[in-house]
């Protein structure tokens, strides 16, 4: 029987959720254990890396209540538009770089205003971006630099991890992401008038309810078996009706667990082991699929360490990303074309002026994206199988 490699996955041990179990530690243990890891002052633990932001908005907007536009990518996670609306602020648009696969800082800058409270780099896919630049750039307009880190833990510019690159960023923690504790986000700043508005909203925010306790422990153990090859290949009908498939229509925003924060600390011993072997393994898909006519690989920036949450390639079209797409399925792995639209295809309100699409790139990237593995279960003889299909497909195509 020939295994299925899952697109994403923490390797969450017995022994890591037996440790979460025991009423011993809690969130000020992980909150210590996680500003040490990272090089951080300060750090707040809230239910997911959309409440974070939500969070995080909110406070900025109490410091500056003058502003009220939030800049970002047209190509990211659509669910970022709801905690920027539901902050009482205006979601404002930028195309995206096809090179570095991060936001086009050009056309981010000519949208900057004395409106902007917040620009939001994000370091798609773990690839760091130019956040000294974008940080100079909102500075000249008086915005904050807000980094969306939810998919990049462990990746690093000029050695500085990422999600501690402006004046306050975000990592998500849930499922899928470099390292899940079934749910949660973690706020990062060392700013102290920020950390201070933080701490007045996080205040506001109510703690799940037992029944969501119990169910996150559920979660949590299914989880751990689920992304493992074996029970993911037998399982996987089941598991494919609780991945997401639809557009967000809300989100809660609520305090982290003690579960979730011993299961965090757990987690974090090993931290440095499995995003070392996410590196690796994009590291490899890149050597594999360079110089492969019919693939654009992304160019890593000069002093960046990219810790892969998946590894992206852009195909030809959307034939060829179809193409390919299947086979990798045909080589055992589980690839994936993330968004298939740009945000302002999805929110017709955000497209300005007659021009039909004033951000093309991000929508060529919807079309062409396709999406490979690199967790520490993605075994490499099955990322090289998997490689060589892509290449054999793509050459079918051309």
């Amino acid at each position: 029987m020939r295994l299925l490699i899952p697109s994403t996955g923490t390797p969450v041990s017995l022994l890591d959720l037996m440790r979460a179990c025991l009423p011993v530690g809690g969130e000020r243990q992980f909150e210590e254990a996680f500003c040490r890891w990272i090089g951080s002052p300060w750090c707040r633990f809230v239910s997911s890396g959309t409440a974070a932001l939500y969070l995080i908005l909110k406070a900025l907007r109490a410091l500056r209540p003058d502003r009220d536009e939030v800049l970002l990518p047209a190509y990211t996670a659509p669910s970022l538009i709801l905690p920027i609306r539901r902050a009482g602020l205006r979601p404002v648009l930028c195309d995206v770089d096809l090179e570095t696969f991060n936001a086009d800082l050009t056309d981010a800058e000519a949208r900057l205003t004395a409106r902007t409270l917040a620009l939001l780099v994000i370091p798609m896919f773990g690839l760091p971006c130019d956040a000294a630049k974008a940080g100079r750039m909102a500075g000249r307009h008086g915005a904050f630099l807000v980094e969306d880190a939810a998919s990049a833990m462990g990746s690093r510019m000029d050695g500085q991890m990422a999600g501690t690159w402006g004046d306050a960023g975000f990592i998500s923690l849930n499922r899928g992401k470099n390292l899940s504790t079934v749910s949660g986000g973690v706020i990062l700043t060392d700013r102290e008038e920020v950390q201070r508005a933080v701490t007045d909203e996080w205040e506001a925010f109510p703690a799940p309810s037992r029944l969501a306790e119990v169910r996150l422990l559920g979660k949590a153990f299914a989880l751990a078996l689920a992304v493992r090859p074996f029970w993911y290949t037998m399982l996987h009908g089941a598991i494919s009706r609780f991945k997401y498939t639809s557009l967000h229509a809300d989100f809660e925003a609520l305090r982290y667990t003690d579960f979730q924060a011993r299961l965090g600390v757990s987690l974090l011993r090993r931290a440095e082991t499995f995003l070392t072997q996410r590196y690796k393994n994009g590291i490899l898909l890149y050597d594999l699929l360079a110089h492969t006519e019919g693939i654009a690989l992304p160019r890593i920036l000069p002093r960046a360490h990219a810790v892969f949450n998946q590894f992206p390639i852009l195909l030809s079209g959307p034939e060829t990303r179809d193409a390919a797409h299947r086979a990798a399925l045909s080589a055992g792995v589980e690839a994936t074309t993330l968004y298939p639209e740009p945000i302002h295809r999805l929110y017709g309100d955000l497209i300005y002026g007659r021009d039909p699409d004033p951000f093309p790139k991000a929508t060529a990237m919807s079309r062409r994206l396709l999406l490979l593995p690199t967790h520490p279960l993605a075994g490499e003889d099955r990322l090289r199988e998997a490689a060589e299909a892509v290449r054999r497909a793509v050459k079918r195509e051309a």
